[in-house]
């Protein structure tokens, strides 16, 4: 697939955010497009599976991170505090915090 943005994702990148889109939106059915935007922009979703991020370490603390490296799984159900992406910006964490109030 190629791709004529400005920012160069690779194939599997683009599927990853699409899959992201599509959870979210599936699991906030009345979640605005702009609003969902702003999530992943907050949650910046390259990010949030590097080493010792949110999505790393709690796939580490329950013991399933080689699983899903190994794609022996490819989804589990343990609640991402994806807060901690935003803590050292107090607008950013605002948002957040309206946005879990709100749903």
């Amino acid at each position: 697939m190629k791709s004529n943005s400005y920012i160069k994702f690779t194939d599997e990148q683009l599927s990853k955010l699409g899959n992201s889109i599509i959870y979210l939106y599936k699991k906030t059915p009345n979640l605005s497009k702009t609003k969902g935007l702003k999530l992943l922009y907050i949650s910046d979703l390259l990010y949030s599976h590097r080493v010792n991020s949110p999505w790393y370490n709690t796939a580490k603390e329950n013991l399933v991170l080689d699983l899903i490296e190994s794609e022996k799984v490819n989804t589990t159900e343990f609640v991402i505090d994806l807060g901690k992406l935003v803590v050292h910006n107090p607008r950013k964490m605002d948002i957040y915090n309206q946005f879990q109030e709100a749903n």
